[in-house]
């Protein structure tokens, strides 16, 4: 087939682009593949800064009730 296009075109003296349905096929696949191993790093650096946030605020929280039980023992111990 593309012989054909080659003789086309030089017989005719003008440009023909080809369009391969199979060519098409492999694009779109190798294209998907790529935005599927783009969206699958994304989620997994998603989930990491998600447990990293969740994890974060229950440390400063845990600091803060004892350091708020210190704050209380010490008021008391003046009184």
């Amino acid at each position: 087939m593309s012989e054909w296009v080659t003789e086309v075109r030089r017989a005719a003296d003008i440009d023909l682009y080809w369009w391969s349905y199979a060519e098409f096929v492999d694009g779109v696949v190798s294209a998907f593949r790529k935005v599927h191993a783009t969206l699958a790093i994304s989620a997994l650096i998603l989930i990491i800064v998600c447990l990293i946030g969740c994890l974060a605020p229950n440390a400063y929280q845990k600091m803060t009730t004892q350091r708020d039980f210190n704050i209380v023992q010490d008021v008391t111990r003046v009184m």
